[in-house]
This record gives C-alpha cells, structure tokens and sequence, in this order.
C-alpha cells in the first residue's frame, strides 16, 4: 500500500486532497505516507497538512530543515506552533540567509524581523 500512496499522493486534485483531509477513513500511517510523498516532490504545504492531520510531531520536525533550506518563513512558523516551540534566532538567521540566496526577499526580512524582536 505504501508505494501506491506515495506515487499517488502528489497527484491527488485539490477535490481528492480535500475530501481525503475531511474524511475520518484515513489513518495515521496512511497520512504520513502521503505527507512524505509530498514533502519529496516538493510539495511542502501539503507535506505539513498530511503531517500535521497524522500528528507526525518527528516528520514535522524533520520537514522543518528542509523548510528553513528552502527559506519558507510562512512554513517555518506553521509548524513551530504546530510543534508548540519557541522561535529559534539561530535557525530564523539560516532560514533568512537562504531565503536571500533564493530570491525570497520578503521571507528573508520577515525572518529577521522576527529575530530583532525576540532580542529587544
């Protein structure tokens, strides 16, 4: 079942996506599935939703370095209180520098906005 999910996952129409996320039928091991096929196609929103539904707290933790890599600050605070963690200045500084070298300009200053104001 797994390789059937995880090919599929990343082609599920915002319908299926949608219907899947409200149905009580999918368990756990069956959203991580999803949740890790996403997250390895690049599909990182939809990583964290699939994530965050099967209460994957490790897998978010994980999808959390790939997300500071990528200089995604709107997904980096998502799963911070998902995570229920404090915001880490050494981690918003890595997110903002790549954030910068990718182009993510507003990312990058909203980063380290958010580090200026967990020093003051």
């Amino acid at each position: 079942m797994k390789n059937r999910v995880e090919s599929k996952a990343p082609r599920l129409d915002c319908l299926a996506r949608r219907n899947l996320m409200n149905s009580r039928k999918a368990g756990p091991e069956e959203l991580v599935h999803i949740g890790r096929a996403y997250a390895e196609a690049g599909f990182l929103s939809d990583a964290v939703d699939f994530l965050a539904m099967a209460e994957d707290k490790e897998g978010l933790h994980r999808l959390l370095i790939q997300i500071m890599d990528q200089g995604d600050f709107f997904l980096y605070k998502k799963i911070k209180k998902l995570l229920n963690q404090p915001f880490d200045p050494g981690d918003l500084g890595r997110l903002a520098e790549n954030a910068d070298r990718l182009g993510k300009l507003t990312f990058a200053a909203q980063a380290r906005q958010l580090v200026l104001s967990l020093e003051s």
